[in-house]
């Protein structure tokens, strides 16, 4: 019965053709929950070269950086207000996070939607 509800909804989401996240719970004890790590972070801009020197700035996941020049396994950024400090290599990446690409197209998506 749940299996058949489910479809029909799931027919229903098709049938309008709007994007959406369907998360479904286990029902069985037998079956472990899964949890996933958030893609929000907040990261510290360092004054110097070291995580333990003072931080001058927190940024969060989908902030623009300008990458002014990298040593080791850190780069100096700044951003869009002219706050530049370190930061590690492995919070950089080459593309705005998924998280805020799913928003673009979700913000693309009703624009759409309204000029129909």
């Amino acid at each position: 019965m749940f299996l058949r509800q489910m479809m029909r909804c799931w027919n229903e989401i098709l049938n309008q053709n709007k994007v959406f996240c369907i998360v479904l719970r286990s029902t069985t004890a037998l079956e472990a929950e899964t949890a996933y790590i958030t893609d929000s972070l907040a990261v510290g801009l360092h004054e110097g070269k070291s995580v333990g020197s003072p931080v001058v700035k927190i940024v969060s996941s989908g902030t623009g950086l300008d990458i002014i020049k990298q040593e080791d396994r850190l780069t100096y950024v700044r951003d869009s207000h002219g706050v530049s400090g370190w930061t590690g290599d492995p919070y950089l990446i080459q593309e705005p996070p998924t998280s805020e690409q799913f928003r673009h197209i979700c913000a693309q998506n009703s624009d759409l939607t309204k000029r129909l």
